[in-house]
């Protein structure tokens, strides 16, 4: 899920964030370490753990610089984001 939409990000010049879920992180650090390896340059596919997918989430909709949340979880959580992302619209 990951690489599906990191993959077009990254080839069209954006900066990511890669949230994943608290008790699987272990993929996305992978990925990381990948990212890095390939040169994709420091702060530019970010892996940002956390305890909570709604907080992190949360957290990231206040950033001004984000403009887009793609998000793959729960619908529960799912629609808390949405309609947070709709008020900062």
């Amino acid at each position: 899920m990951i690489t599906r939409k990191a993959a077009p990000a990254l080839a069209a010049g954006l900066r990511l964030c890669c949230a994943p879920c608290c008790g699987n992180t272990a993929v996305s650090d992978r990925h990381g370490v990948l990212a890095e390896r390939a040169g994709i340059p420091a702060g530019v596919f970010n892996v940002v753990p956390s305890s909570s997918s709604l907080r992190r989430g949360q957290g990231i909709l206040r950033k001004p610089r984000v403009r887009k949340l793609t998000f793959t979880g729960s619908t529960e959580v799912g629609r808390i984001l949405l309609k947070q992302a709709a008020i900062r619209s």
